[in-house]
């Protein structure tokens, strides 16, 4: 309850009651959508991302003119000499592992592709969580490694495909025994289509829910863009940011072409926004008021 009354309620302990549980009711949601964020790792510039194309640098810099530090011991295991303190360090990739992670969801490098979670270095900086320090970039760049990585993947789709799940039997079995109440039950509507359809609304608000997690990230990916084009001065930012203007405008007339079904009342002034105090109406009770309102 301490971020409630910190992050929310601002340390004032006086809050009204509909204030507070209009507090409660939206603050769920605003702290998932806040976490959805930060694990996608790709918004606005995070440590993570900072970090590894700083890694990427790294092993341009140093790796470019000096692939022999870089030799490959066994398959999958690589032996890096580091250019400036001539340490030796050692890569191997994760065995029977291959990177099927999403791009979204995980934080690949965007000029190489690298993933922190394929491959293992002994430096130091790769001890860090979600980070590929500059000896697997320079393994990504300028190795075989991506070659195995890819055989690597169609191993395991290939093992997936080819291996039957362990409860298809038990599938098949419960299958016929719904076929087979269908047809006793001739005289109504087969109970596994009603059930299919009873659920079909479960997953359509769970679609609608996706595309609006996926439409709020994309929201502030071109915030976070257009803050960078009014910072940057340059000859093409401007035309850059009137053209990313121009194509926004024409996904709000969109927005606002299609008629909505459901008419929602106004939100009451006296609660603003999340976070903000209430706005409330001060109103002074006289003693005659108070006596005239008591019954005799």
């Amino acid at each position: 309850m301490a971020w409630l009354k910190t992050e929310y309620l601002h340390r004032n302990s006086n809050a009204r009651a509909d204030y507070l549980v209009d507090v409660l009711i939206k603050a769920p949601g605003e702290i998932a959508a806040s976490f959805l964020i930060m694990d996608r790792r790709s918004l606005a510039r995070p440590f993570r991302v900072r970090e590894c194309h700083a890694g990427h640098r790294t092993a341009l810099k140093d790796y470019e003119n000096h692939r022999d530090h870089i030799t490959e011991v066994a398959h999958g295991r690589w032996r890096v000499e580091a250019v400036t303190t001539n340490k030796i360090y050692a890569v191997t990739m994760l065995p029977n592992l291959h990177c099927d992670c999403d791009a979204k969801d995980n934080l690949h490098c965007r000029a190489c592709g690298v993933c922190p979670y394929l491959l293992q270095c002994t430096c130091g900086n790769a001890a860090r969580s979600g980070v590929s320090c500059e000896h697997m970039h320079a393994i990504m760049m300028y190795t075989n490694m991506s070659e195995q990585a890819t055989e690597e993947s169609l191993r395991g789709s290939e093992a997936l495909q080819e291996t039957p799940p362990a409860d298809s039997a038990a599938e098949e079995t419960s299958r016929a025994s719904s076929e087979a109440s269908e047809q006793l039950l001739s005289g109504g509507e087969p109970l596994l289509r009603t059930a299919q359809t009873a659920a079909q609304p479960s997953n359509d608000k769970e679609k609608r829910l996706e595309l609006l997690r996926t439409a709020k990230i994309s929201i502030t990916v071109i915030e976070d863009r257009v803050k960078r084009f009014v910072k940057m001065d340059s000859n093409d930012t401007l035309d850059k940011l009137m053209g990313l203007v121009a194509q926004i405008q024409e996904v709000e007339k969109l927005a606002l072409s299609y008629e909505e079904d459901d008419i929602r009342l106004a939100p009451r002034p006296e609660i603003n926004r999340v976070g903000a105090k209430p706005h409330l109406t001060d109103h002074t009770f006289r003693n005659g008021e108070c006596n005239n309102s008591m019954p005799a």
